[in-house]
């Protein structure tokens, strides 16, 4: 089969771009071909959506697969005569990113979330013209069914690096910290600076670690922390922390609230120390982000 996968930026792996890469690299090895179009300066502009055009034209997919889309030109939208599917995988939709707003908002961390409805409706809109609608967590595809009218929305689980499957994962280190990855205030970093301070543990913060350096990274804490505000599809360290045996303390919001067992009230310090105190075990299995089972549910899903 003859795949074209549409993102906006595409670089070193790391984020968005190690999920279009690990996803890309397990296809091929099941015998796909796979052609990644990225926009040359990161943005999107009607430049690009030509060229997305031509290379599509040229190419003539039996897939294209938008990793992120581009509202105002949805150039995909034209097709006559052409067989292709065309597959779009909402790493957020307008909802999920209404609730962000909202909820940064309540706690006082960032303005009103001024929303316009006409847009939210021509997403939701934009959405149901696809052929397939994935989403990334059961969070994501609880709001493209009940808020996008996108009733039959897949779930496929994003892929993380399959280097983090590569070795057996080490046991608790005696005395080890809690781990937060990157400081964004709306990731909660002063929250779970506050809930170690209370219960007495030592917190590891990290940011800008190469992604094949966090495996270290994961073995060498007791934990994850993520007291985000962010109403996110889906937080790709939850999987990577729980794929080297590591539990999971995180904010009630999002795919967080769906996704991992030990949440906390948004902004609550004292719930979320306690949840440390009870040395939460880890209980996710991390087995359906291992790439060649992200591109076999991918398969599914499209319908290949």
């Amino acid at each position: 089969m003859r795949i074209v996968s549409v993102c906006r930026r595409y670089g070193e792996p790391g984020g968005m771009e190690n999920v279009v890469h690990d996803r890309a690299e397990e296809l091929r090895a099941l015998g796909h071909d796979v052609f990644i179009l990225n926009s040359s300066d990161g943005q999107y502009s009607a430049e690009f959506a030509a060229h997305c055009v031509d290379q599509c034209t040229r190419l003539a997919p039996d897939v294209v697969h938008l990793d992120s889309y581009d509202a105002g030109r949805p150039w995909w939208v034209d097709r006559p005569g052409n067989p292709r599917v065309i597959a779009c995988t909402l790493h957020s939709n307008p909802w999920s990113s209404f609730f962000s707003k909202w909820n940064l908002w309540r706690h006082g961390r960032a303005s009103h979330p001024g929303m316009s409805y006409v847009n939210a409706a021509a997403q939701c809109d934009l959405m149901r013209s696809f052929d397939v609608v994935i989403g990334i967590s059961r969070h994501e595809c609880r709001l493209l069914r009940d808020m996008c009218g996108v009733w039959d929305a897949w779930l496929v689980y994003n892929p993380i690096a399959p280097y983090f499957f590569d070795k057996p994962t080490v046991p608790l280190p005696d005395g080890a910290p809690w781990l937060h990855v990157g400081t964004n205030a709306a990731r909660g970093v002063d929250v779970a600076r506050a809930a170690c301070e209370l219960a007495g543990v030592e917190l590891r913060i990290v940011t800008g670690v190469p992604r094949e350096a966090m495996v270290a990274v994961y073995d060498e804490c007791c934990g994850l922390l993520l007291p985000t505000f962010r109403s996110d599809g889906y937080d790709l360290t939850v999987a990577e922390a729980s794929a080297r045996g590591r539990p999971v303390v995180a904010g009630a919001t999002g795919a967080c609230a769906t996704e991992c067992m030990y949440t906390v009230p948004l902004g609550d310090a004292e719930a979320l120390a306690a949840e440390l105190r009870a040395e939460p075990a880890c209980v996710m299995s991390a087995e359906q982000h291992e790439p060649r089972a992200h591109a076999l549910a991918w398969l599914e899903a499209v319908g290949c």
